[in-house]
């Protein structure tokens, strides 16, 4: 039983993208698994509120949120500097959020680039009065969130991730379940060789950190960000950033989450 070495991180809130509930679906998430449940919530997830917080939060990889955040350390002082940062698209490209006052339709429009000022109007009852502006808040939902859960990360008392992240094994175990089966049969063949369209489903690592699973018209990114305790188990998880699309797409779909494994021998999976 390995003990856990790292600190850090959070999980999050769906997001979507230009491709919406029908990129998911290919990996076996639903809409509803990525449509945000409470927008402008920004309390403490009830499963973290009796775990030990940590002084810092480490980022394995830079996370892609926020605009400026970079691999490494933060304190708590950082993090709150956050929540003033730009927020992201699922392209790295700053979003500007339109919301309209909820009472006076006469009011002009306010615009919001990032969490402090999403969460204060939200709460004040403010919306997006548009799909075009529903979809852009999706961004910030998933960004907002994930930010709550940085701040309440916990650490973890024992784990069983190698080295506090994930091997190919993993990442093959991973994709054998759901939400990330491919094909009704195992996952026989995997390789760090580059993807390639067709046959049996291919993992690559292009980069310390980046994993890319593809199979036949699918794909899915998945990006490690930290390793703590996310559920308050006392077992540490990893924190990643998952984009799903179909081969050659532009347009992706964002979904934040941890992947558990709860012995030596157990499977990875991954919760929302």
């Amino acid at each position: 039983m390995k003990r856990a070495t790292s600190k850090a991180m959070v999980a999050g809130i769906g997001g979507t993208g230009a491709l919406g509930a029908a990129a998911v679906a290919l990996f076996g998430l639903s809409a509803g698994d990525i449509l945000p449940k409470n927008p402008a919530d920004d309390s403490t997830p009830s499963s973290l509120t009796s775990a030990a917080k940590t002084e810092e939060i480490c980022l394995r990889t830079d996370a892609p949120f926020f605009e400026g955040t970079k691999a490494g350390c933060f304190g708590k002082d950082a993090l709150a500097k956050w929540g003033e940062a730009h927020v992201l698209d699922n392209r790295g490209r700053a979003v500007t959020l339109s919301l309209a006052h909820p009472t006076d339709f006469t009011r002009a429009f306010e615009t919001v680039r990032d969490c402090k000022t999403y969460r204060r109007l939200t709460k004040e009852g403010w919306y997006a009065a548009s799909t075009r502006e529903m979809r852009r808040e999706a961004y910030f939902d998933r960004a907002c969130g994930a930010l709550v859960f940085l701040q309440a990360a916990a650490k973890a008392d024992e784990g069983f991730f190698e080295e506090d992240a994930l091997t190919l094994g993993d990442i093959k175990s991973l994709a054998e379940g759901p939400p990330f089966r491919f094909t009704q049969e195992p996952f026989e063949t995997a390789s760090l060789e580059p993807v390639q369209k067709g046959g049996a489903p291919q993992i690559a690592a292009p980069q310390k950190g980046i994993w890319n699973i593809t199979a036949k018209s699918q794909q899915a990114r998945l990006q490690e960000l930290a390793y703590a305790d996310f559920n308050a188990d006392g077992v540490g998880d990893i924190l990643v950033f998952v984009q799903i699309s179909a081969v050659d797409a532009t347009a992706s779909v964002g979904q934040v989450g941890y992947l558990e494994k709860k012995s030596a021998d157990s499977p990875v999976r991954f919760s929302r």
